[in-house]
């Protein structure tokens, strides 16, 4: 992303500079939340979707914060109170299965992942943008 910032006003120029740095971990913050709800989405209903066999596994996804952002993350307390601790093995077993629900299969999370790649980048530079341009004019 570039952007061009000019002023001949020093003072205030540094004033929306100190803005902008305090508003872009916010700003990215807000994005990542949405690529990451929208990739948990994709994983409940575009295959290969999370399997579903007491509904336990599927119960558990949800998007949470991490360090650079957000995440999807399946596992934890399902919703009818089994403890799924098997999430990262399902997830990654790339055995022949017949799932329950049509359409699961592995790597439900890291395939939509990279498939929203490209376009997450695209929404944190136009989130970033309208950011500079909202303080800057």
């Amino acid at each position: 992303m570039i952007t061009r910032i000019t002023s001949t006003d020093l003072p205030r120029a540094v004033q929306r500079l100190q803005t902008l740095v305090s508003q872009i971990n916010i700003r990215t913050g807000t994005s990542t939340k949405r690529i990451a709800k929208q990739i948990l989405d994709d994983s409940l209903n575009i295959p290969p979707m999370a399997p579903e066999d007491t509904g336990a596994l599927r119960s558990t996804g949800r998007v949470e914060p991490v360090q650079k952002g957000h995440a999807v993350v399946y596992g934890g307390q399902a919703s009818n109170g089994i403890y799924v601790d098997y999430a990262d093995l399902v997830h990654d077993d790339m055995r022949p299965r017949n799932y329950k629900l049509a359409g699961s299969g592995p790597k439900f999370v890291e395939t939509h992942g990279l498939k929203r790649t490209t376009e997450g980048v695209k929404i944190i530079n136009a989130d970033l943008q309208a950011l500079v341009k909202g303080i800057f004019g």
